[in-house]
């Protein structure tokens, strides 16, 4: 049996038609739009993680910080009662523009972001 198509109603004349453009069209858009989606989610995941190994990092230079600042204010201590290390430190600290709070309480709760 052989089926024999008009040119008007047959297989052909289906492709000839605006849906082949369109489809194509669609098709295109939705490979496109999913693969900007992966990156994306790629590009948030490496960010995630970026963000989390700087949160470990941020969090030592807060204890640093925090220990320096007893250590400074330990030390302008001892420089009010008299101690002429003590004074040199503190006068060399403020030489370069570094100024000393023995006063100061350390901050343990730190804004975090």
């Amino acid at each position: 049996m052989t089926q024999e198509f008009n040119s008007e109603t047959g297989p052909s004349r289906f492709w000839e038609g605006p849906f082949l453009p369109l489809a194509l069209i669609i098709v295109t858009v939705l490979v496109w739009t999913s693969f900007e989606a992966v990156q994306l989610r790629q590009q948030r995941n490496i960010l995630n993680d970026t963000k989390a190994n700087q949160q470990t990092l941020i969090e030592q230079a807060q204890r640093i910080r925090s220990q320096l600042d007893s250590i400074a204010g330990q030390t302008a201590k001892l420089a009010e009662k008299g101690n002429p290390n003590a004074s040199l430190i503190v006068e060399e600290l403020r030489k370069n523009g570094i100024t000393i709070n023995p006063n100061a309480q350390p901050s343990g709760d730190a804004k975090k972001n």
